[in-house]
């Protein structure tokens, strides 16, 4: 793996002051959306020059996400504000007051957005269409849809684990031990295409990780008469910021003590950067098998891209 580019910390004006609390890939890894301060940066992920900066928050941006079908840019802020811009023209397109604090923020392959709170959730359709919010129970630490976009996965602080079809329903739920932090999703069989016009898969891997480091996968069975869920426990012993699942190869962890970044991989752990500030944000982007990209944003508001080049580690 090697430093593609970093950003120097911001000076604070024009609202940018403040950490890079989450980051955000388009599909195609062309482009990467950052929290900064109360502004979204949508940055090259070749140079990391800025195309655009999207502004509107009055307090501090913490979940953001990218969908590339529709080209948006979903932001929620620490104040509960969530707003949705075009990632071409900048301009912003839906703006909504959240009555939860968001902890969880995802779109889905066909740009239905997942909004998690402290004890609920929500669901929106392409054309801003709500659902009306369904209570968890406990913080929803962080939401992950499935690559055909029909169901998406909750993660809970208090270890409880919750598939939801499009419509809210749920079709799976099951605790594990530790607060989960990362979810990602993985189909094992016929998984092409959108659940609105393509082939379902047959089977599914949801792949997670909890805050003390702990690595699970569950398959989860459809079109049969079984719903089992299996569980492998996995020590990474670090505190899990990121994690995303590597197509054929095996799963890629990024974790965090302190400044320090760590990447597990391919069963091996080891050291990625030291840097100078508290690191706060860790996402992967790995459509592309062969280089993976890592952002790392830091409690200074700097954010680091790094590339993983095959198996190197």
């Amino acid at each position: 793996f090697f430093l593609v580019w970093k950003t120097a910390p911001p000076r604070g004006g024009g609202g940018e002051g403040g950490a890079a609390w989450d980051s955000s890939f388009s599909k195609d890894g062309l482009l990467v959306a950052a929290a900064g301060g109360m502004n979204v940066k949508v940055l090259h992920t070749s140079d990391g020059s800025l195309k655009m900066r999207l502004r509107g928050h009055k307090a501090h941006v913490v979940r953001v996400s990218f969908t590339s079908v529709f080209k948006r840019v979903a932001a929620a802020a620490s104040d509960r504000q969530l707003i949705v811009w075009s990632s071409e023209s900048g301009e912003p397109m839906f703006h909504w007051q959240e009555r939860m604090r968001v902890t969880g923020l995802s779109f889905s392959p066909d740009s239905d957005l997942c909004v998690g709170g402290n004890g609920e959730f929500g669901l929106w359709g392409e054309a801003s269409s709500r659902s009306s919010n369904r209570k968890t129970g406990a913080v929803v630490n962080c939401c992950s849809w499935s690559t055909d976009g029909a169901r998406v996965v909750l993660g809970m602080e208090d270890g409880r684990v919750s598939v939801r079809e499009v419509g809210g329903r749920e079709s799976y739920a099951w605790s594990v031990d530790g607060s989960v932090v990362s979810a990602a999703w993985n189909e094992t069989k016929d998984g092409s295409g959108s659940a609105r016009g393509g082939r379902a898969p047959n089977a599914w891997n949801v792949f997670l990780t909890t805050k003390d480091g702990v690595v699970r996968y569950f398959r989860l069975m459809h079109g049969g008469k079984s719903e089992e869920v299996t569980e492998l426990g996995e020590k990474l012993e670090k505190k899990v910021l990121g994690a995303t699942l590597l197509q054929a190869t095996g799963h890629l962890v990024v974790a965090a003590d302190g400044n320090t970044a760590h990447l597990h991989a391919y069963g091996d752990i080891v050291q990625m950067c030291e840097l100078k500030s508290t690191i706060v944000s860790m996402v992967v982007h790995a459509s592309v098998v062969a280089n993976p990209l890592i952002a790392i944003g830091c409690d200074n508001g700097a954010l680091h891209v790094y590339k993983l080049v095959g198996n190197a580690i």
